[in-house]
């Protein structure tokens, strides 16, 4: 045993008066005083193996339970409340007025199958008296902060749009100019529809738009990927790895000459699955589309959708 340890027992020892503690010769002696006899605090122990009421015990034995209570987890302590219920004058004058009506709380199975509830009366029932609290299914949480983000994006004018989570290769990467040997569009990233492929009913001038700012950039600017596109790459049909393709699918299929859409829903990525990550998630985003749209713009929007 420890230093602790040893302190408590020879004072326990002491106070039990098993044995006396004394000096000789400058050094500190023990000696057994007879044969131990059980403690008091044994004897209590014995005593409390089941529970007993506070009132059975001698003020020197509540002396010692009290004690023993500071110590955690040797022996518990509950109090026991009873309350007593005397009926008032009132009350018995008013008892003398009620009827024996057979009055029953609950109709069982048994009495249906008995007919014993045809000469029984039900208890009036008080449909205003509080009722237990019932906690029953609730949101969860993603899908609690979807709907305040949703609720976010149509305060500051924006509509929802919506769309299937198999895409064209078209829309999921070509029509946001992602080059058809970009690594996002391999097997080891993006989750293909075996022995699928779009029909893509676009708009022919989409599809030459798209095909020619791929191969040199067009009239953007840009000096696009140089490279030949290919429409049966376009066509491979795929799990969305984002929701920007609900959008501009949407803006393409409407042409507005301004519009604020945005699109929440789910997106799957060919990732590795841990216990924090899946290979679906949730993704929001918007666009805005205006002749006198700018940074500024941007910004403004940004600061209001995280202020609120």
């Amino acid at each position: 045993m420890n230093q602790d340890e040893l302190s408590a027992a020879l004072g326990y020892a002491r106070a039990e008066k098993w044995i006396t503690i004394f000096k000789k010769d400058n050094k500190v002696m023990i000696r057994r005083e007879g044969k131990e006899s059980e403690s008091k605090i044994e004897g209590l122990l014995n005593k409390i193996s089941e529970p007993l009421e506070l009132s059975e015990f001698s003020s020197e034995e509540q002396g010692i339970l009290r004690s023993l209570v500071k110590r955690p987890e040797y022996i518990s302590h509950e109090v026991v409340k009873k309350t007593r219920i005397k009926i008032t004058k009132d009350g018995l004058e008013i008892s003398k007025n009620i009827k024996d009506d057979n009055y029953i709380d609950v109709l069982t199975p048994k009495m249906l199958e008995s007919g014993e509830w045809r000469n029984a009366s039900l208890r009036p029932l008080n449909v205003e008296s509080p009722a237990p609290t019932i906690y029953s299914g609730k949101k969860h949480p993603v899908r609690i902060f979807i709907d305040e983000v949703r609720e976010i994006f149509v305060s500051l004018g924006f509509q929802e749009v919506e769309g299937s989570i198999v895409q064209s290769s078209f829309w999921n990467f070509d029509a946001l100019f992602t080059p058809q040997d970009h690594p996002a569009r391999e097997i080891q990233d993006t989750f293909y529809i075996e022995n699928e492929k779009a029909s893509l009913e676009v708009d022919e001038q989409i599809l030459k738009n798209v095909e020619s700012v791929h191969k040199d950039g067009a009239n953007t600017g840009s000096k696009g990927w140089r490279y030949q596109w290919n429409i049966e790459q376009a066509r491979r049909m795929v799990m969305r790895t984002h929701t920007t393709c609900v959008s501009v699918k949407n803006l393409a299929d409407n042409k507005p000459d301004e519009a604020r859409v945005f699109s929440v829903g789910r997106v799957f990525r060919n990732e590795k699955v841990t216990f924090k990550n899946l290979v679906e998630f949730h993704q929001i985003e918007g666009i805005v589309v205006g002749k006198d749209v700018t940074l500024r713009d941007l910004m403004g929007l940004l600061t209001k959708f995280y202020k609120n």
